[in-house]
């Protein structure tokens, strides 16, 4: 099977989470590995993060998946560093 790029990738992540209740989605890292990929992901909206680990693990058994949870993130310089290197999709 032809491996996708890491855009390409984000943006199947991107629409799979928008289906699954994330309102908002930004990719704070994106990292090739040898056996697969790392994806650093923070989600806002209404979403079961534990449910979504585990269909991502289903969905992408090679990539490990980081979902963070927006409303996890308590400081003002975290959020300022989020928006300001993140890709919001």
């Amino acid at each position: 099977m032809e491996k996708i790029s890491v855009a390409e990738a984000y943006r199947e992540l991107g629409n799979f989470l928008r289906r699954k209740g994330a309102q908002r989605i930004i990719l704070l890292s994106a990292k090739e590995k040898e056996n697969g990929r790392e994806f650093q992901i923070v989600i806002e909206g209404d979403c079961d993060f534990a449910l979504l680990e585990e269909e991502m693990r289903k969905k992408w058994p090679d990539d490990r998946m980081m979902l963070i949870n927006r409303d996890e993130i308590d400081t003002l310089e975290e959020i300022q560093e989020m928006e300001e290197d993140g890709i919001i999709l």
